[in-house]
């Protein structure tokens, strides 16, 4: 409460004024901007609060029935407008028949796929591509996100997942980040009974 109390009276206020629509177009601008990096900041406290209750167990899968195609599909979408803008070639593929339910954790899976693309996004460079694709074997959910980006020295391949971890290699400038994402990535997948790898 003591971070979330204090975003939630920032961002009640932006919202309102954005919502009032009586704002300058450089006002507006810098109110979303604002609304943008405090959804960010409440999204990386719900990521830490997550990594402490996996630690003490606590956390427990959200199921509930999901249509796999129309679900996936609109989250990979969201990623259209971003890879336009930072001119990347983006294709996505829901390989799974339209009228297939499963009992799914929309957050978690949501979170999931939106780490790894959020990756993608930023370590590819303009002119790159980056590819996504959903199938389904055997009762089992397959994703897999590819770009053509530099690519991961084989040195940090074993510890990507790790919480917390950042590369040490000493020709990569500094990325920033929290070395949270892929570590939730990971626990999520095993809190559902899944597993994650890189190649």
């Amino acid at each position: 409460h003591e971070l979330r109390t204090p975003l939630t009276l920032l961002l009640g206020p932006v919202r309102t004024l954005l919502h009032e629509n009586r704002l300058t177009e450089k006002q507006t601008r810098l109110l979303r901007l604002a609304q943008r990096s405090g959804d960010q900041l409440n999204q990386l406290v719900t990521d830490i609060l997550d990594l402490g209750k996996l630690e003490l167990g606590k956390l427990e899968p959200d199921a509930r029935p999901t249509q796999l195609a129309a679900f996936f599909r609109h989250h990979f979408a969201q990623f259209e407008s971003l890879a336009e803008s930072r001119g990347l070639a983006y294709a996505f593929e829901v390989d799974v028949p339209e009228p297939v339910t499963a009992n799914l954790d929309q957050a978690k899976c949501r979170q999931i796929l939106n780490n790894l693309l959020a990756n993608a996004f930023k370590f590819t460079p303009a002119g790159g591509r980056i590819a996504a694709r959903l199938t389904l074997a055997e009762g089992c959910l397959h994703l897999v996100v590819a770009d053509t980006g530099p690519g991961i020295h084989p040195d940090d391949l074993p510890r990507l997942f790790d919480r917390y971890f950042q590369t040490t290699r000493p020709d990569k400038p500094a990325e920033g980040g929290t070395g949270i994402g892929l570590a939730l990535c990971r626990e999520y997948a095993q809190l559902l009974g899944g597993r994650i790898g890189v190649e």
